[in-house]
């Protein structure tokens, strides 16, 4: 007795399975089948990623071989992390790495990138930047700024995340913002306080940007003047779809 089995399959191919016999003309009826030692409740599925594993089919006393069923599927779970993972300011380096699953395993990984938050509406617009699982961008300058995106690539097809790296002008320097999209959780982090002169000498205001909650003081270092810096909500948390937000507040040392 034999399971006739396919042994690779996609995910979401029909899969039916059969049991035959030596015996010319000999048609075996209701076997039961097992995956992995597990009872299978019908012959004829639509695969999933659990329906792989080792099949036998039985008609007591009687038992097949077992036989192998390889269900593949195209990259999943893409996401890109940033290190360092905390304060990135102008003049530093960062390495993005990109991680997927997928079966055959990702044979390629390709980074591109564009300027502004947004997709670019033709494909011309994307930059290729690197290959590989890790891109690392040394001496980080405005000119960088921009969206990157991680192509994982296998023979069924692609899967892709981002990473945005922003930059934001205050009269403290300049620092660099990452937001990471892709995953079951954005990040962003950003300066939530821009400084600015009044006409009269010695006055110094500020205004804040999005919506504040905690506060603690600061004092400017040419100043007597002491200020809030206070962690905000970015602008662009809406876009996260209601996915779980983190922030962290970053500066770059003058």
């Amino acid at each position: 007795m034999t399971a006739v089995v396919p042994t690779v399959v996609k995910e979401g191919d029909m899969v039916r399975l059969t049991c035959s016999t030596a015996c010319p003309g000999y048609l075996i009826e209701n076997p039961v089948w097992s995956r992995d030692g597990e009872a299978v409740a019908s012959p004829t599925f639509q695969a999933r990623l659990e329906d792989a594993g080792s099949y036998q089919c039985a008609v007591e006393p009687l038992r097949s071989n077992a036989v192998a069923l390889d269900v593949q599927y195209l990259p999943r779970n893409t996401t890109v992390q940033v290190e360092p993972p905390g304060e990135v300011s102008r003049g530093s380096s960062v390495n993005l790495t990109c991680s997927s699953v997928a079966n055959p395993p990702v044979h390629s990984y390709t980074w591109w990138w564009y300027s502004g938050t947004t997709p670019p509406t033709v494909s011309s617009m994307l930059v290729q930047v690197g290959t590989g699982q890790v891109l690392h961008r040394p001496s980080l300058e405005a000119s960088q700024r921009g969206r990157y995106l991680c192509q994982a690539r296998n023979p069924l097809g692609e899967h892709n995340a981002s990473a945005l790296l922003q930059m934001e002008e205050t009269t403290l320097g300049k620092t660099f913002v990452f937001g990471l999209s892709g995953g079951g959780v954005t990040v962003f982090a950003t300066l939530g306080i821009v400084l600015a002169h009044d006409s009269q000498e010695g006055e110094m205001s500020y205004s804040t940007i999005g919506n504040f909650r905690e506060t603690s003081p600061v004092k400017h270092r040419d100043s007597n003047v002491n200020l809030k810096e206070q962690p905000f909500e970015s602008p662009e948390a809406g876009e996260a779809g209601g996915q779980h937000v983190i922030y962290s507040t970053v500066a770059e040392a003058t």
